[in-house]
C-alpha cells in the first residue's frame, strides 16, 4: 500500500513538472518561428546559446508533442508544435 501511494506521488510530481515546467519552457522559448523547428541550444532562462539544430531532436520533439496530444489532452498547440518540427525535418 505504501509503495502504491509513493508511486502515485511520484507520478504527480513528474506529470506536473512536465506539464507545468518543461513543456511550457519549450513552447515559450524553443519554437523557431523564422527558420522552423525547435531551437535546442537554450540556457536555463531561455536565452539562445546556439542556433544548431540536431535533426534527431526535431524528431524526438515531434514525437513528444504528438504523444502529449494523443494521450494527455487535445491541446492544439502540442499538435501544431509537432507538425512544426516535422515540417522542419
Amino acid at each position: 500500500m505504501i509503495m502504491r501511494q509513493r508511486l502515485e506521488e511520484l507520478r504527480a510530481v513528474y506529470r506536473d513538472g512536465l506539464l507545468r515546467s518543461v513543456i511550457p519552457f519549450w513552447l515559450r522559448h524553443g519554437i523557431d518561428h523564422e527558420q522552423g523547428g525547435l531551437l535546442t541550444g537554450l540556457g536555463r532562462d531561455g536565452t539562445l546559446i546556439d542556433t544548431d539544430k540536431a535533426v534527431w531532436l526535431q524528431g524526438r520533439a515531434a514525437w513528444t508533442f504528438a504523444t502529449l496530444y494523443n494521450t494527455m489532452g487535445r491541446d492544439e498547440m502540442w499538435l501544431k508544435t509537432s507538425e512544426h518540427c516535422l515540417d522542419f525535418i
